[in-house]
């Protein structure tokens, strides 16, 4: 059985898309003058790199528990100096909601003592 989705507008003719691109160079902008290492991305799927496994999943686990829901990555898909969040922009998310993201990543790193900038 195949299962057909229909959209009756066109996506790349709607707001969405330009308020998806805003929102995730929003971010970026404010996560690396944070000094968070976000690598040279450019699209609404950010990775901020934490290097440290164990501390990670400890990091989503707060992340979570404060309302945010962020992706881990950790090996064997990357290097374990590469360990990373997964943050997904969408084109709902607030300001409010970015700045409160940026402000508890940086609470977070500060509490289990990572620098910001991960090699």
């Amino acid at each position: 059985m195949q299962v057909l989705w229909r959209c009756s507008k066109k996506i790349d003719t709607s707001d969405v898309v330009g308020k998806l691109n805003q929102n995730a160079q929003y971010l970026q902008k404010e996560l690396r003058n944070a000094g968070f290492n976000i690598l040279n991305t450019e699209t609404p799927i950010i990775p901020l790199i934490v290097g440290n496994a164990t501390i990670l999943t400890y990091m989503v686990k707060d992340a979570f528990d404060n309302g945010y829901f962020i992706n881990d990555v950790t090996p064997p898909v990357v290097p374990p100096n590469l360990t990373r969040f997964r943050i997904s922009v969408m084109a709902s998310h607030t300001k409010e909601d970015m700045d409160g993201l940026v402000r508890l990543l940086i609470k977070l790193f500060d509490k289990y003592e990572l620098p910001r900038y991960v090699k």
